[in-house]
């Protein structure tokens, strides 16, 4: 499989492989399957299959670290896959990147599922992108070692902001929603964190099994935890076992949006950063409009044809592609 950067120059497509660059001729079959990708893509091609792993249109760097985890969540969008990523082909997409690009996010999966390929690709960050910032998405658990996260914070030389996922204010509800016994692992991960000020988010999935915990957790979050930098309540993506699931998980607005309210308010006032992810305006009241985030990614994202008419669609984040059949229900366009 082969790396490269599209560069398009007077209309011609051009890869960029180790700083080399190599032009590709218009007709070829290759350049029909590139006509859709943008100057600054990277891509990998093996024969005559074309796979996008950066969309420079996106605006968002976010690299898939492996599809490996250590939590059995039963809402994860992700499928794990027979995994042929290490860390040397991610060490060779960042090399790729952008020198411009301000900010990294590493995904999974889980990111740090091998300790030493997570500080690989932190080194190669440190090398290739030396002002860019770095957003990690991770469970925690492997956080919960203290010598590892001493081993990031000397390896990283780029700010690492940390979005890590708590479903309740207690063991069993959390350790039901993940499918591993790891509550307090998760949580001394985050201390681990603060330890080397690093800053970090507390995302909260809104699910029927998570549901009666949102008021909870935002009191739990205000004793336990007031120095994270930022709560986010979101709304699932039926994609993989969340779709597997969706009969246990999903949950309307009206089930949920009162219990929002409190904790909003209820962290707000303690000065904790929070907002709301992932939740189209309609679903919720206008006073709680000011926390709502346009979160979807653009090629995730999905308005309705009633979305036309309304007045807020331009700050509204819409819905997921993968939830358009199930969120119908309470799509109002806002007059």
């Amino acid at each position: 499989m082969t790396l490269a950067r599209i560069s398009r120059e007077n209309n011609k497509i051009k890869l960029i492989q180790g700083g080399k660059s190599k032009s590709i001729k218009e007709r070829c079959e290759l350049f029909d399957k590139l006509s859709n990708n943008m100057d600054g893509d990277i891509i990998a091609f093996d024969n005559d299959q074309v796979h996008t792993l950066y969309s420079e249109a996106s605006g968002l760097s976010a690299l898939l670290v492996t599809s490996k985890c250590n939590n059995k969540c039963i809402m994860c969008p992700q499928e794990e896959f027979e995994d042929n990523l290490d860390s040397d082909f991610v060490v060779e997409v960042i090399k790729l990147l952008d020198k411009k690009t301000t900010n990294i996010t590493l995904t999974g999966g889980e990111p740090t599922y091998s300790t030493k390929d997570f500080l690989n690709i932190l080194s190669a960050i440190a090398k290739y992108h030396k002002s860019s910032s770095i957003e990690v998405l991770s469970n925690g658990v492997k956080l919960s070692n203290d010598d590892f996260v001493e081993s990031i914070h000397k390896t990283a030389h780029n700010p690492i902001f940390w979005g890590i996922p708590l479903y309740g204010s207690n063991p069993q509800t959390h350790n039901k929603i993940v499918g591993t016994d790891t509550f307090f692992n998760t949580l001394k991960g985050i201390y681990n964190l603060w330890k080397r000020k690093y800053e970090i988010e507390i995302r909260f999935v809104i699910m029927k099994p998570s549901i009666n915990e949102i008021i909870p957790l935002s009191e739990f979050i205000f004793r336990n935890l007031p120095f994270v930098s930022h709560v986010a309540f979101m709304g699932l993506e039926m994609m993989h076992s969340a779709m597997i699931n969706w009969e246990k998980l999903h949950t309307y607005p009206d089930e949920y949006v009162n219990s929002l309210r409190v904790a909003l308010n209820y962290l707000s006032r303690r000065e904790i950063n929070c907002s709301v992810y992932n939740i189209p305006l309609c679903y919720l009241t206008p006073d709680l409009w000011t926390y709502a985030r346009k979160s979807i990614s653009p090629w995730k994202r999905y308005y309705y044809e009633e979305c036309a008419s309304c007045k807020m669609k331009s700050e509204c984040g819409g819905v997921f592609e993968s939830n358009k059949s199930l969120d119908k229900k309470y799509i109002t366009p806002i007059m």
